[in-house]
């Protein structure tokens, strides 16, 4: 569960991002949400493997070697680049809410 969680957490948000793009919502709170959601997903996919060698490490069962992948690397930096996203769309969702106050 400590590998997949992350997988699972990152599916469901983007399922509920996908149902609102569909509904016709670009820019609202809940798709930064949901940005933002996705992107701790991400973080913690990159970090699971690490945590998961030392929990076995710690056990004394076995040491994996090759834990480290650049998969990992990548998920890390899209997760940032994911917060990033989200902070355009929290301010996208206040250009627009300013927008409809604008008489």
């Amino acid at each position: 569960m400590m590998l997949t969680g992350p997988a699972i957490f990152i599916f469901l948000h983007l399922r509920s991002l996908f149902q609102l793009y569909a509904k016709g919502v670009v820019f609202a709170q809940a798709n930064a949400h949901h940005i933002k959601a996705t992107g701790t997903g991400l973080i913690a996919y990159a970090m699971a493997p690490f945590l998961a060698n030392r929990a076995i490490w710690l056990a004394g069962v076995t040491l994996d070697p090759v834990w480290f992948h650049f998969d990992e690397v990548q998920a890390l930096v899209l997760g940032g680049l994911l917060f990033v996203i989200a902070g355009v769309m929290q301010l996208g969702c206040e250009i627009e809410q300013e927008r409809d106050g604008f008489v």
